[in-house]
């Protein structure tokens, strides 16, 4: 191994929320008979407890709305829509789960046994039941929006709450054709199967920056725009974007808000183990890099009906500090991915394409 990944750079800010002291890392701690039940008790707390996969923190964060009370459960949205979480809050941690209509995910906080995030897919109903048979059904129904009842077994339901309405349909499917890379078919395809506000915009963005043109369609799009028009590919997200309702098109912001705000967090978690020999880290790098793009069509959309500032300002500030890390790793590092590649062609601005782009120069070279 390396000198470099024996003694990988520790993020002061990474280590301060792990609750370390870069300055007694390495030194021994004397443990006496009265405080050793007390320090283990600390260092355990400390520890880091294990979350199912992709309930993990970072990825969630509470709405900036309030939560939803209802039977003594508060319910509350997460600001992230890539999936339809939520976090539920109970009065007790003696209740029971059982989900019907199809499969899908939920895990309990092992940091807070009374607290529950679950995702609710579409048709899916969840039953948060305590032993007196009390609780709460939530149920995402298809077109209409996610509903939570206060059910009784001795009264029936006696509340009902609306958490959220559906979001539009995501029109960018309808927009492929035989001649889109498989990688943007499938970035799309995923997307809209999701069925939020952020995933439907993150498609749409997609689709307008990435998608494949022929030489001939990109010179009479130039054309037309210097006529005065916009070229139907590249109106049509516009179109659909500035027809929405306000209020998705401030679900959409605050999502990318949510997405802007956690990759701070994943570029603290890359300094931490940095290795650069290692294909976990580097596919990590690789994700960061893909969420850092998704947010550029977003931008791209929320600048065009006026509403885009915040966030343009929020990615100025990450892509200073993720810009200035990518640059300053010890060694070049080459990526092979597809859709960076793509980026590093259409977008020379694009930093997040750089370690992509110098693998497409060296491919170059080699044939």
């Amino acid at each position: 191994m390396s000198s470099f990944n024996a003694r990988p750079y520790l993020d002061p800010e990474a280590l301060s929320r792990l609750g370390l002291d870069q300055g007694r890392l390495g030194r021994g701690v004397r443990l006496s008979p009265k405080e050793r039940r007390r320090q283990a008790r600390r260092r355990s707390s400390r520890a880091r407890k294990v979350w199912e996969p992709g309930f993990e923190p970072g990825l969630y964060h509470e709405a900036s709305q309030p939560a939803v009370h209802i039977g003594g459960f508060h319910l509350r949205p997460c600001r992230t829509d890539d999936r339809a979480v939520y976090r539920l809050r109970c009065d007790t941690p003696d209740v029971t789960v059982e989900v019907s209509g199809g499969v899908a995910p939920w895990t309990r906080d092992p940091h807070d046994p009374c607290t529950l995030y679950f995702e609710v897919a579409e048709d899916v109903v969840y039953r948060i039941s305590r032993p007196d048979g009390t609780g709460v059904v939530v149920i995402n129904e298809a077109g209409k929006g996610v509903f939570a009842y206060d059910f009784r077994p001795k009264t029936g339901m006696v509340d009902v709450r609306r958490l959220t309405g559906s979001a539009p349909e995501c029109p960018a499917v309808a927009w492929l054709d035989d001649k889109q890379p498989m990688w943007l078919a499938t970035l799309i395809r995923t997307r809209a199967a999701r069925h939020g506000m952020y995933s439907a915009t993150v498609a749409v963005g997609a689709w307008m920056r990435l998608h494949d043109a022929s030489d001939a369609d990109r010179n009479a799009a130039l054309d037309a725009l210097l006529g005065g028009t916009i070229d139907r590919t590249i109106a049509q997200p516009l179109t659909w974007f500035e027809g929405l309702d306000p209020g998705h098109r401030k679900a959409a912001l605050s999502g990318a808000l949510s997405h802007t705000g956690a990759l701070t967090e994943h570029l603290a978690m890359l300094r931490l183990i940095m290795d650069l020999q290692d294909p976990a880290w580097l596919d990590r790098v690789t994700s960061v890099l893909h969420i850092r793009d998704d947010l550029e069509g977003v931008r791209s959309l929320l600048l065009h009906t006026g509403e885009g500032e915040l966030l343009d300002e929020e990615l100025a500030r990450f892509d200073e500090e993720g810009g200035r890390f990518f640059r300053s790793l010890p060694r070049p590092v080459a990526l092979w991915d597809p859709r960076l590649q793509h980026v590093a062609k259409v977008d020379p601005s694009a930093w997040w394409a750089d370690l992509a782009r110098s693998r497409r120069q060296r491919d170059v070279r080699v044939a």
